[in-house]
């Protein structure tokens, strides 16, 4: 079956083994110092080693920008890679062991927005044989034009996209602001669709909900890229006006 969509769990689960690192953010986290490592400690629990990291972040006019946000963290008493947090993903690695003269994690995960919660653990590892390394091997690769990749955008440029997005009409709530902005993440299939998208934040969490199935009707305009139509995942920013719960209520507009 040829795929048409590829779904941010899948594809952030799969990063997770061959590319872990915030790649763009690596120039900026590198030279920076690890902090923490202290102990974190509740009545009743076992304390929890805390890692050593390192972040990075931008505020461009006091607004922190999604697509600069990045931190990669080490465990606190060994050299050994912790996890990576970006505005897509967090990734997180434990139980090392020894494999030869590597120490692998036999348990990963990845949290990717809205907390859902993917995780793996490793039950084997066995060396290959020269003969079998020699059999892995690719006999031909995709084709650009039939390649399903994803571009990362920041909020400014998924603006400048936006294709659609109904005349929505909030549901009714009587707690936090009836006025105001919320992010939510949002991932796009090659012709620009919203397939996906998760809350992030908001001027009243009371409306998340209707955000998300207010994006998940939007589009953006389709991003070529070299030649072939990408899929697109960042911030959406969404302006919401609801009125009070005691006045009649709105459903979504259809």
């Amino acid at each position: 079956m040829k795929a048409t969509f590829i779904p941010d769990g899948w594809i952030t689960f799969v990063q997770a083994l061959f590319n872990p690192t915030p790649e763009t953010q690596l120039p900026k986290l590198l030279p920076l110092r690890l902090t923490g490592g202290g102990i974190f400690a509740v009545p009743g629990r076992p304390a929890i080693r805390m890692p050593r990291c390192a972040e990075t972040s931008e505020r461009p006019n006091g607004i922190t920008e999604e697509t600069s946000i990045a931190r990669i963290c080490f465990e606190s008493s060994n050299p050994w890679f912790q996890g990576m947090l970006d505005f897509t993903r967090y990734i997180s690695f434990a139980d090392f062991e020894r494999f030869g003269d590597q120490m692998i994690p036999h348990t990963w995960s990845d949290d990717i927005p809205e907390n859902i919660f993917v995780e793996g653990k490793v039950t084997l590892l066995e060396k290959l044989s020269a003969p079998e390394m020699k059999a892995i091997r690719a006999s031909s690769s995709t084709p650009p034009g039939n390649q399903i990749r994803t571009v990362f955008l920041s909020r400014k440029e998924i603006g400048d996209r936006i294709a659609d997005v109904l005349d929505y009409e909030w549901p009714s709530q009587d707690t936090g602001k009836q006025e105001g902005c919320m992010i939510v993440y949002v991932r796009t299939d090659r012709a620009g669709k919203v397939r996906e998208s998760y809350w992030d934040s908001s001027d009243n969490y009371g409306l998340q909900d209707a955000g998300v199935i207010l994006a998940l009707k939007s589009s953006l305009k389709p991003l070529i890229v070299d030649g072939a139509p990408v899929q697109m995942e960042g911030p959406l920013v969404l302006h919401f006006k609801t009125p009070f719960a005691g006045m009649p209520s709105a459903a979504p507009a259809e």
